[in-house]
């Protein structure tokens, strides 16, 4: 059962009230009788359905063994739109906190994935806010933002002189987003993310806050640096790498995977950063695993 709920998160410190648009999935109809997953989107900037491919949901395909919370973050999707500054990685954590206080989310029944930017968040989250998730997921995501220059590294390696151009404009917060760039972008950078990518593809429907993306790699994506406080983390977690990811290189999920005791971690073979898109059975059947293990 999918119910869409706009949730209103009241006014923090230095912090204005906003709604947040989610989806719950549940068996029951009612959260809180088994464990629940909540997905933090990545981008900056993506919406909810930042894990679905093609006719594939991935709340539904985790809804046999588990409830599943899917949002769109402030500013970006169906939530309110927001002034950018209030979209920041630190702000963005918070809400994360917010929503799961709003939904009275047990420690004990709960998972927090993130993908990709959703990944550094969660690992954020993971260090700020401690043991309130029972397992944390991390799909790739990095420990700090050395991976911008490991990212021009890779583009120099992999990368045609197409997808250098491009993929700089990217990391340095420079894309000029118009519905024909963001066609060109899907074209050109595919292959580079997705290692089944096919040529002429319709550009994906996501509802993608373009203003976010450029604003977080100018700023903070370029400043954050977890790799100091890893060990503070306990909780069980899995992490979830792409062998030849372009953007997120597999060293980051490498980094976490020593910093973090108890951790597991998954490097996939011939996958590029959307390792969902590569290798979707894997993918699933892996959290699956993961979140029925005791």
């Amino acid at each position: 059962m999918k119910q869409e709920i706009f949730i209103d998160l009241p006014e923090r410190s230095n912090v204005p009230a906003t709604s947040i648009y989610t989806e719950v999935h549940t068996q029951s109809g009612k959260l809180g009788q088994r464990d629940v997953l909540l997905l933090m989107p990545g981008g900056p900037g993506n919406d909810h359905t930042v894990c679905d491919y093609d006719e594939k949901s991935f709340a539904e395909s985790l809804l046999p063994y588990i409830d599943v919370i899917l949002f769109d973050p402030r500013g970006c999707g169906k939530s309110k739109e927001s002034p950018i500054a209030y979209c920041t990685l630190e702000y963005y954590i918070d809400d994360v906190d917010a929503i799961r206080q709003y939904y009275q989310i047990s420690p004990d029944k709960s998972i927090l994935a993130g993908a990709s930017y959703g990944a550094i968040a969660a690992l954020g989250y993971a260090i700020k806010y401690g043991d309130v998730f029972k397992k944390l997921i991390l799909i790739g995501g990095a420990a700090s933002g050395e991976f911008i220059e490991e990212a021009k590294h890779n583009l120099l390696k992999y990368g045609t002189a197409a997808q250098q151009t491009m993929g700089v404009q990217i990391l340095s917060g420079t894309f000029s987003f118009t519905s024909n760039t963001v066609s060109d972008y899907y074209e050109i950078m595919g292959p580079l993310y997705s290692r089944s990518f096919i040529p002429g593809m319709p550009t994906p429907s996501i509802a993608f806050n373009t203003e976010l993306v450029n604003f977080g790699f100018r700023h903070f994506l370029k400043k954050f640096d977890y790799r100091p406080f890893l060990s503070q983390i306990k909780i069980q977690t899995l992490i979830i790498a792409g062998a030849l990811d372009w953007l997120t290189d597999k060293s980051q999920s490498e980094i976490m995977h020593l910093g973090i005791t108890n951790s597991q971690l998954i490097v996939y073979e011939d996958c590029g950063h959307m390792i969902w898109i590569d290798q979707w059975d894997k993918f699933i059947q892996n959290i699956i695993d993961f979140v029925r293990e005791d």
